[in-house]
């Protein structure tokens, strides 16, 4: 029991990270599961998983990268000399450093890189049968790595049929660490992206409906339709909530996640109830004040017992929603608009969707996206042109010299303008970089092309944009939708 899940556990974990660090091998995977399966989400059997060739292979690479036992000892059954004339006398017990052997470059070349053709058959053939020790070697050889070996491959095949992986850490920044088997300091992390295919593509086909529906004549202030879209979309694939807005509940709710923008935005700009200092009112006040702060992210709040408590948990739901909504929406309303002005770009997005999908009407999937680079390229020129958070702020963890050579100690609370940034610096913030970066931002290329495969889009303003938590324009963003012929 303890051999047999301990060892495969570890090996899935390195295997993840270097799947979601290489997606090339990823995509490679995903092919051959589908290739044999027919349906990539359908159940292997023992012979289909016996097929999968370039599993293995990728699996064996992860094995010779971070192999589960990383050394093994044994007593001398013989007096033996090395091959440095060091003479080791029968019943001395020696140590073999698996690890090590895995990464002497006159065995594998550029041992530091991940490459799963190592073990290409023409690749293996002069090597020496003990040059690749995953799971020991000879008569005391580990128990079950056949069994061990299936196990991996029918686990990566279930998470990659659902989900698409995305690094977040690294081989260069875990640390590894001594025990019985190899582990690392701290828990490996992957971003697992659901393959919300279906969910995203019936909420899609609400969405155009509603467009048909309205005079190809009539002007439409998009924002409300797409923000109603938005909020159904990220519950159903993100919570599993399905929401129609058809009862006071899901209503109230929807209010509430379009206020909170508005309450945060006051008492930003009312310095009086923000710092003790400067307010006159009662200790109730903080209570609320506390309580209001949902758009800060608890996840790193655990109880004794090291569980996310009740009230994180709401917190955590409730700033998913409301910064996956809020800045997607904004992102999207800019881009309907700068689309619909430019033509010539909006022919050009939809060339590339019939180019990808073969029909631009066609249900997209998550990889499709990936292949639009044209499409990719024009919403990083919205966000350019009008980032969605357009400044952030975070407590400097250290001192700091500015380039004027001004210092701002450690502590310090700063404010980073993006719109500015981008007229000093040569650095690109779509929405928002670093740990804490903005929820849901990937859902605005999926809108586009949805639209864009059934409507062409035609200007009717271009409004003046207004300081909020997120950019905003004074005035809602009206857009014809002339259906596509």
């Amino acid at each position: 029991m303890f051999e047999g899940h301990d060892t495969t556990a570890v090996a899935l974990d390195f295997a993840l990270m270097l799947i979601a660090c290489h997606k090339q091998v990823q995509d490679q995977i995903y092919e051959e599961i589908k290739s044999v399966l027919g349906d990539a989400r359908a159940k292997p059997t023992y012979s289909d998983l016996q097929e999968m060739k370039y599993l293995e292979r990728a699996l064996k690479e992860v094995l010779r990268l971070y192999p589960s036992v990383h050394f093994i000892s044994r007593k001398l059954g013989d007096d033996v000399v090395t091959a440095s004339g060091y003479e080791l006398p029968k019943n001395t017990l020696v140590h073999l450093h698996i690890y090590d052997l895995h990464h002497n470059p006159d065995i594998y070349p550029d041992p530091e890189r991940f490459d799963p053709d190592r073990f290409l058959p023409e690749n293996c053939q002069n090597r020496h049968p003990f040059a690749y020790l995953p799971f020991s070697a000879g008569s005391r050889n580990s128990i079950g790595q056949r069994f061990a070996m299936l196990e991996l491959k029918a686990a990566i095949c279930g998470i990659l049929a659902h989900f698409v992986l995305e690094p977040v850490d690294t081989p260069s920044t875990i640390v590894l660490v001594v025990d019985l088997i190899l582990r690392t300091k701290d828990p490996i992390r992957v971003n697992i992206l659901q393959q919300f295919d279906n969910i995203f593509n019936e909420e899609t086909d609400r969405h155009v409906d509603i467009f048909k529906e309205i005079d190809d004549q009539s002007c439409v202030p998009i924002n409300p339709h797409i923000t109603q879209f938005k909020l159904k979309t990220i519950a159903e694939s993100a919570m599993g909530t399905k929401l129609q807005f058809n009862t006071e509940k899901e209503v109230s709710y929807k209010r509430a996640v379009f206020t909170i923008g508005d309450v945060l935005l006051y008492r930003l700009i009312h310095t009086w109830l923000i710092y003790k200092l400067v307010n006159f009112f009662s200790q109730k006040f903080f209570e609320e004040k506390k309580a209001l702060k949902t758009s800060q992210r608890r996840i790193a709040v655990k109880n004794e017992k090291g569980i996310i408590d009740d009230e994180g948990t709401h917190e955590e739901v409730d700033t998913y929603m409301f910064e996956g909504h809020d800045t997607t929406v904004t992102a999207v309303n800019f881009a309907y608009m700068l689309i619909a002005c430019n033509k010539h770009v909006e022919e050009q997005i939809v060339e590339e969707i019939g180019i990808v999908l073969g029909d631009a009407r066609q249900k997209p999937t998550y990889k499709d996206f990936q292949e639009m680079k044209y499409l990719e390229r024009a919403v990083k020129e919205v966000l350019r042109l009008y980032p969605t958070v357009h400044f952030i702020s975070r407590k400097l963890g250290d001192d700091l010299i500015t380039g004027s050579g001004y210092k701002l100690p450690k502590g310090t609370i700063t404010h980073l303008h993006i719109p500015t940034i981008f007229t000093t610096i040569l650095t690109f913030i779509q929405i928002l970089n670093g740990p804490g970066n903005c929820i849901g931002q990937k859902f605005a290329m999926l809108e586009l092309c949805a639209i864009l495969g059934s409507f062409v889009l035609e200007p009717i303003d271009t409004p003046v944009v207004v300081v909020n938590i997120v950019s905003r324009t004074k005035e809602g963003i009206k857009i014809k939708f002339v259906p596509r012929e």
